[in-house]
């Protein structure tokens, strides 16, 4: 089974749990569904004069064809999102990707000489991106001490033939994939990071990710 290797911040049990019964808000599955088939009246007797009839052979009267049933007359139900195992809620510094088994010790190395000590990030936000369709928790004020470690770690990498991504980093932790757009809403969850990880990810199991090490802030 390849492996995808990243580094990365793992939550401490009591903000996992915390992140963990905020997402639960947001999980529209959860709200039982208000539509209902209509209850049908009981049918009543006919009235004896409707019984009646004038014409004892009445002739049938045409009826043009029934159109056939489309998707829209019968919506599917709103997919549920695909929520994060609780034990996979991390946020990301550096995705590696699946390397050459001789790269495993450089990339190992790379969390070696990192002069960062401990910091706190405040989660202030959960929220939707909606193009990926996900919904994260994040920081507004990402601390100049979460900048500098990425920064260490991507040019730590240089020596493994590991280029930085271009795009622009944004931490967050993913709470859910596949997942309807949302109002953003504020909260404040205080994280105090004092170590990193690398870790792996593979699919076929749950959770899907490993730690492989643990770097503890001086």
């Amino acid at each position: 089974m390849v492996e995808r290797l990243f580094f990365a911040l793992w939550p401490t049990a009591a903000l996992r749990d915390a992140l963990v019964e905020r997402r639960e808000r947001l999980d529209p599955s959860a709200t039982p569904s208000s539509s209902m088939s209509p209850r049908l009246s009981p049918s009543t007797s006919p009235s004896p004069s409707a019984s009646r009839s004038t014409n004892p052979t009445p002739t049938p009267t045409p009826t043009s064809p029934r159109p056939p049933a489309t998707a829209a007359a019968h919506p599917p139900e709103r997919a549920r999102p695909r929520l994060t195992h609780p034990d996979d809620l991390h946020l990301t510094l550096v995705f590696v990707g699946a390397v050459e088994p001789h790269l495993r010790a450089c990339i190992e190395a790379a969390g070696d000489d990192i002069a960062c000590g401990g910091f706190e990030l405040v989660l202030e936000q959960v929220g939707s991106w909606t193009k990926q369709r996900l919904w994260v928790a994040q920081p507004r004020q990402v601390p100049n001490a979460l900048f500098a470690l990425v920064s260490q770690l991507q040019q730590n990498l240089l020596v493994c033939g590991l280029e930085p991504e271009k795009r622009r980093y944004r931490p967050h932790l993913t709470l859910a994939r596949r997942a309807p757009p949302i109002e953003p809403e504020p909260v404040e969850l205080r994280w105090p990071v004092s170590e990193f990880v690398l870790a792996a990810s593979g699919s076929g199991r749950r959770p899907s990710y490993r730690i492989i090490r643990r770097w503890p802030f001086d």
